[in-house]
């Protein structure tokens, strides 16, 4: 949400830059794209920044996939390590269950938790002029102001505030700040994507790629750790 295009490639255009450079080898390649800042989004209970991040990675998978369809000899797999956050769509508002969601709320977001941060502790910019002018949000309460001039010299207490501000707004839950146990999405198309279906251990996800690129991985891993000891 914060990307300046003119400046920073998307992670969609990056990917297939990368593609590029490695579409002439003729051993093959094998390249690992990580939208990584979904992750850091969900730490943050940043609802927006989490919303915009997902789309980039979509439109890097739909572009790995194109790639994939026209060549016939290329494994896509998309898969996380974890859920971070437990997002729920509908929450408790005033001791009373909403069930529906305002998509609307995120839309007029234009920035993430950590701008709007920096606007209120660096800029020393008062918190409903930001969250006005970065979020679309002109209707704070008197307790809601309170909390921010609380929160405002601590950035961790802070982003929560704003978290709790937009997530009550657009009728979202969080349930931490931290990773959870549910399970993820796996997603495979191509050659070998057979190996991929059904419920997996993550662990079986790097030995099944391992399988299908015919890699030794405990001979390669003491190869490793003895290259790793020779050069101390």
């Amino acid at each position: 949400v914060d990307r300046n295009p003119q400046t920073q490639p998307s992670i969609a255009e990056m990917t297939r830059k990368a593609i590029d450079l490695l579409d002439d080898d003729p051993d093959g390649f094998f390249l690992m794209v990580e939208g990584s800042r979904i992750d850091h989004a969900g730490h943050g209970n940043d609802a927006a920044g989490h919303l915009h991040d997902l789309l980039a990675f979509e439109e890097a998978v739909a572009a790995a996939l194109a790639y994939a369809e026209q060549d016939g000899e290329t494994l896509v797999v998309s898969t996380s390590d974890h859920e971070t956050g437990g997002l729920s769509l509908g929450r408790n508002i005033d001791e009373r269950a909403v069930y529906t969601w305002r998509p609307e709320v995120l839309d007029r977001v234009r920035s993430s938790h950590g701008s709007m941060i920096d606007a209120i502790m660096e800029e020393m910019r008062p918190a409903e002029d930001v969250l006005r002018e970065y979020a679309g949000i002109d209707d704070l309460s008197e307790a809601e102001l309170t909390r921010l001039d609380e929160t405002k010299g601590d950035a961790t207490r802070l982003n929560y505030t704003l978290a709790e501000i937009i997530a009550r707004r657009a009728v979202l839950g969080w349930t931490t700040g931290g990773h959870t146990a549910v399970d993820v999405p796996l997603f495979a198309f191509g050659p070998g994507q057979q190996q991929f279906e059904g419920n997996l251990d993550n662990s079986e996800i790097g030995k099944r790629l391992a399988s299908l690129l015919d890699f030794d991985l405990p001979t390669l891993t003491e190869r490793l750790r003895a290259d790793e000891a020779g050069s101390e």
